[in-house]
């Protein structure tokens, strides 16, 4: 009586290795994919809070600026975001986030573009003029600096 040998050959044992590092190889590479996607996701709910304060400010007239000028802010990142005192100012937004103090930072530049008051026909629509900030926020995501801009109007 012959009685075939029991178990698996090394031939398929083999074969279900490559299919198994087959299939491991496409479910890491869904995981690395949504692991970035959340985390851009993450840093823009971020940037959308810094903004948000900074308008605030704006609205609130806490924060004002002569027409014209602008000035940069640094937030760390938080809930709420938290904005620190540098010892020295940075002169813009991109270089600063590319050193190694700013890396984890959003840099914001505020900028007062001045009075708007639409005439139509000869007649001011508004009955006294608004102003116009514009916002800027930067972050640094992965080696590249990002920025998002808003206009506030009131």
């Amino acid at each position: 009586m012959n009685h075939p040998a029991a178990g698996l050959t090394l031939v398929e044992v083999l074969v279900a290795l490559l299919v198994l590092m087959v299939v491991m190889t496409a479910v890491l590479n869904v995981y690395l994919s949504a692991l970035f996607t959340n985390s851009g996701a993450a840093a823009r709910t971020r940037v959308t809070q810094v903004m948000s304060s900074v308008t605030d400010r704006v609205t609130q007239h806490v924060l004002t600026l002569p027409e014209g000028d602008s000035t940069i802010l640094v937030f760390q990142p938080g809930t709420p975001p938290t904005q620190i005192t540098l010892t020295s100012a940075p002169s813009n937004c991109a270089s600063y986030l590319l050193t190694a103090a700013g890396r984890a930072h959003h840099c914001v530049t505020v900028r007062n573009s001045g009075s708007l008051n639409p005439i139509v026909g000869g007649t001011a629509l508004l009955g006294t003029a608004v102003r116009t900030y514009t916002t800027q926020a930067c972050w640094n995501e992965r080696g590249t600096v990002r920025c998002v801009e808003a206009t506030t109007i009131y």
